[in-house]
């Protein structure tokens, strides 16, 4: 991967991705439509890791997270109750970032992207 994305070291990666995800964050803005009404648009991203629980994480790696996403490990169990550790991912995941309805007559995007890594 580092070969491919030519990076140099892992902290020269998690610099540059935590760069590319400040100037994503910061493409939010207010956007005048054709109509004269105005938006706001919002872009954010999502730094949330969830692990199996009772793996150990080198604490070089949580460092990383912490560090350059700001985010930790959270902790579920995958193996044994699957369908708890999906309910506790949802509801993380709507706590940081609520489903809001749009007003009437504006309509809204939403795009969430979820990825399982099995890294230890």
């Amino acid at each position: 991967m580092d070969r491919v994305l030519h990076a140099t070291s892992a902290a020269d990666l998690n610099a540059g991705l935590n760069a590319l995800t400040q100037h994503i964050e910061s493409l939010s803005h207010e956007r005048k439509r054709d109509d004269g009404t105005t938006a706001l648009v919002t872009v954010d991203t999502a730094n949330s890791l969830w692990g199996q629980h009772g793996v150990t994480w080198e604490h070089r790696f949580l460092d990383a997270l912490a560090a350059s996403f700001g985010t930790g490990m959270r902790q579920v169990d995958y193996r044994h109750d699957y369908e708890a550790a999906r309910q506790a991912i949802n509801a993380g995941t709507r706590a940081r970032w609520p489903t809001r309805a749009a007003p009437a007559g504006r309509p809204s995007i939403w795009c969430t992207t979820a990825q399982a890594w099995p890294w230890r």
